[in-house]
């Protein structure tokens, strides 16, 4: 499908979630979300369980996953706030925390988009257990653009005034990785 913001401007809109959080949770392989502006949108995301061995949490202010193509968008004083607190201390888990401004996980197209004057924030403790032989992993993907991003950016603009954040912790198991990757474009491409 295709919406066609044709050059409006979505303003003051909040959005709570856990996983795909965003104005699009997820945009599928053949989607387009082209011309549009978000302004002074809020993204609360709230994680309290990973219910599986392996978790992926995605949010974004456009997009919690980016599978399509994403064109001509922007974002302006937006917030997105990540809080994860999980408790597992019975197994053994890894965690994928994937958010950026634009989109938390881009595996498709990013083209001509900016953030300007946003902030992504993601703070990530986690309780891990289990009698783990290879370790418990507490991955944090922070972006201005996007957090993750496989697919590809064309014509990005991130200015002085985004501001991201990751923090990350992990207790309870002595076999625990933790990793934050951070960057005003892309925390893992």
């Amino acid at each position: 499908g295709l919406l066609d913001g044709d050059g409006f401007t979505v303003s003051s809109l909040k959005v709570s979630g856990q996983s795909h959080s965003g104005i699009f949770g997820k945009i599928g392989a053949y989607g387009i979300v082209q011309n549009l502006n978000v302004k002074e949108a809020t993204v609360d995301v709230s994680i309290s369980e990973a219910k599986t061995s392996t978790s992926t949490f995605t949010g974004g202010i456009i997009a919690g996953t980016n599978n399509g193509v994403i064109y001509g968008c922007s974002i302006e004083d937006c917030e997105l706030t990540v809080n994860s607190n999980t408790n597992n201390a019975d197994a053994e888990r890894t965690v994928y925390l994937k958010y950026g401004g634009i989109a938390g996980a881009n595996n498709g197209k990013l083209t001509l988009v900016m953030a300007k004057d946003s902030t992504v924030d993601v703070s990530s403790t986690h309780e891990f257990g289990g009698a783990s032989t290879s370790g418990n992993k507490n991955n944090v993907f922070a972006g201005g653009i996007c957090g993750t991003c496989p697919g590809s950016i064309n014509y990005a603009y991130v200015n002085e005034g985004v501001k991201v954040e990751a923090y990350a912790k992990s207790t309870l198991s002595p076999k625990t990785t933790v990793n934050p990757y951070v960057t005003a474009l892309a925390g893992g491409i």
